[in-house]
């Protein structure tokens, strides 16, 4: 009885916003265990196809040209151990190796670095929550989509948003789409990708997931242009009456289609009804995509032998993209219906808290992308070392992390939602008032990396359980912040 108590108390929560169901309950699949995020080289571009419904494709690819990012500074100490070095000088009787310790010299403290160990989990978790979900064909799918509480479901943006506030949202995302589609120097700044959405099959709309053959993609932009004589351009005064979208915007999706989606897809374009296109308008959902953050270190070419100190210092960066699309959008603050407008952030929310020097700075070539790895170095002769003899060398080099600041805003919004989702019992037992917001994983405190929505995706794990029967609550091997629920 406890636990249904407990699944109504968070139904009735939600159900003040919506005339229907709660956010999704989600049932395992094989999604949830999908690796979450392949770096590689990457550039500002439009995605690719995507290789399940809450994940973009294109990983190469991510979406925000913000100019304003969160500079944190960490030194982290790189350490190297120099043993004594053996040789083999001959053979005994017996043909036995016979090995003595030589001199050898100290050279060249080197660390390299993959940037996919230090990207939390908390970003999916909540791209999963919020902007789950894809389009589906007729009323009758959507309707049941909308009530699907398993992954292929609707998501909370679909779910806990008044009609007023889908149509806001729905127009600020479709503009922003057109801004993603420019070239860097002319967009402005937005966290949005033309995201692939569903299949056109002779003039029939096919889910993402099902990934047919000889169809051509579907693209949120093309929602644009297929409405554009329709007055579906809302504002964020709802007293104002909707219009048609404004005329730059129109005339830029109408360059763009047919010749730039040939160019893109090596497709022919053939333009759906206005009924198809409304009917996937109606089913839009947040922004999915990934965002570009960046980690700058200081490396030496050159090392004093004298003075014992590397000198000469470079600085380099690399990039790492992470599933925030989401929680760093302007639709994600929509989130903030579930608790009152004036409730303050969660305690350990501070920008202290997610890092000590937090520092909000102007973008620094985020669109410049660099390889999703790093190498820390000291080049030079360390030490010559006497036969037996070892060394142990220690060398500081400054890292600055770069995240955009809607991250940092996004996730105080989401981890204050969904904790209203939660017993207050179950908040003291997890104490989840006690943590700071960002992340604290073994990888992530070595360089001072941090990521913020890790105590958010503690909280989004003890609310799931909660709609979960104790069969289906399980530790997660992706994500080990989400244990079993000790209700």
């Amino acid at each position: 009885m406890k636990k249904i108590f407990y699944f109504l108390l968070s139904l009735c929560s939600v159900l003040s916003y919506q005339l229907s169901v709660i956010t999704p309950i989600f049932a395992l699949s094989w999604q949830d265990y999908f690796p979450p995020i392949k770096l590689d080289e990457s550039k500002r571009q439009p995605p690719d196809t995507a290789i399940a419904p809450e994940v973009v494709g294109g990983l190469d690819a991510y979406s925000n040209t913000l100019d304003k990012q969160v500079k944190c500074l960490k030194i982290y100490q790189a350490k190297k151990f120099w043993e004594p070095k053996e040789e083999v000088v001959g053979t005994d009787e017996n043909g036995n190796p016979i090995k003595e310790q030589v001199a050898q010299d100290a050279v060249n403290l080197e660390e390299i670095h993959n940037l996919d160990r230090y990207v939390g989990e908390g970003f999916r978790v909540f791209q999963s929550f919020f902007a789950k979900g894809e389009i589906k064909e007729g009323i009758d799918a959507t309707e049941t989509s909308f009530k699907d509480m398993n992954i292929s479901g609707s998501g909370a943006f679909n779910r806990i948003n008044s009609i007023n506030n889908l149509n806001v949202e729905r127009s600020r995302y479709l503009m922003d789409v057109v801004e993603s589609l420019k070239p860097p120097e002319e967009a402005n700044d937005v966290v949005a990708q033309d995201v692939q959405i569903a299949w056109d099959c002779q003039d029939t709309v096919t889910p993402l997931s099902q990934n047919p053959k000889n169809c051509r993609e579907i693209t949120v932009s093309e929602l644009l242009y297929g409405l554009q004589e329709l007055p579906f351009y809302y504002t964020d005064d709802y007293t104002l009456t909707p219009t048609t979208f404004p005329t730059d915007a129109i005339a830029f999706i109408n360059s763009y289609y047919p010749n730039g989606y040939y160019s893109r897809f090596k497709k022919n374009f053939s333009k759906l009804s206005s009924e198809t296109y409304l009917s996937m308008y109606q089913q839009l959902n947040a922004p999915k995509g990934n965002v570009n953050t960046k980690i700058k270190y200081t490396n030496y070419n050159k090392y004093d032998m004298s003075t014992g100190k590397a000198y000469d210092p470079v600085t380099d960066s690399s990039d790492r993209n992470v599933n925030a699309g989401s929680l760093a959008s302007p639709q994600a603050k929509t989130i903030n219906l579930v608790s009152s407008i004036n409730t303050p952030p969660l305690p350990n929310s501070t920008d202290q808290d997610y890092c000590d020097d937090y520092v909000v700075v102007d973008k620094n070539s985020t669109d410049l992308a660099q390889e999703s790895w790093f190498k820390l170095f000291a080049m030079g002769l360390f030490k010559h070392l006497a036969p037996g003899e070892s060394y142990v060398h220690k060398q500081g080099f400054e890292m600055i992390y770069r995240s955009p600041v809607d991250i940092v805003s996004g996730a105080r919004d989401g981890e204050k939602a969904l904790i209203n989702l939660i017993p207050a019992d179950n908040i003291d037992k997890n104490k989840f008032l006690n943590e700071k917001f960002s992340s604290t994983t073994k990888e992530n405190e070595k360089f001072g990396v941090v990521n913020a929505f890790s105590r958010g995706s503690k909280i989004y794990c003890a609310y799931n359980n909660f709609l979960r029967p104790a069969s289906w609550q399980t530790n997660d091997p992706i994500n080990p912040n989400c244990p079993k629920s000790q209700i």
